[in-house]
């Protein structure tokens, strides 16, 4: 599977259900310029 797979833009949902906010941490995080997946 090649970077040719993704035609279009990959899009995440994110639903808070009431956790302890870790996962939340962990997507803000995955946006900071050190892991800058809008590249």
């Amino acid at each position: 599977m090649g970077l040719g797979a993704f035609k279009r833009a990959l899009w995440v949902f994110h639903v808070a259900t009431g956790s302890c906010n870790g996962c939340d941490i962990e997507i803000v995080a995955a946006l900071t310029p050190r892991y800058d997946v809008e590249r």
